[in-house]
């Protein structure tokens, strides 16, 4: 599994075993004012990154979480082939619909595994 840290955030990628998924899960201390995260995903570091995911909520608007409290969010990236490296980062986006870049570029190959 690759970290990458940055601010009030973890970012992990790892591929899953035998299927050419990759999951991303990060850390984020909940903020009333974050709607929630966008993944852009790249074939190379210096892109072009293309939007993949949809916009994944936070649980800052609920009665669950209190501001700052730390959050866990996870996305599979299921559009990805074998042996192929993917470059990745996130976007917050607020209620006000501003995007905020969220994370540096974290790379991961896509390589299943046999059991064995």
């Amino acid at each position: 599994m690759i970290a990458f840290l940055w601010t009030a955030i973890a970012l992990t990628a790892a591929a899953d075993p035998c299927d050419s998924a990759v999951t991303l899960s990060w850390k984020a201390k909940t903020e009333q004012s974050t709607y929630g995260y966008i993944v852009y995903r790249s074939t190379s570091r210096g892109g072009p990154f293309r939007r993949a995911s949809p916009i994944i909520r936070t649980f800052a608007r609920t009665d669950e979480k209190r501001e700052g409290e730390i959050s866990t969010y996870r996305w599979q990236d299921t559009e990805t082939a074998n042996a192929t490296e993917y470059f990745y980062y996130l976007d917050s986006i607020g209620f006000d619909g501003v995007k905020t870049r969220f994370s540096g570029v974290l790379s991961k190959v896509a390589n299943c595994q046999p059991k064995g």
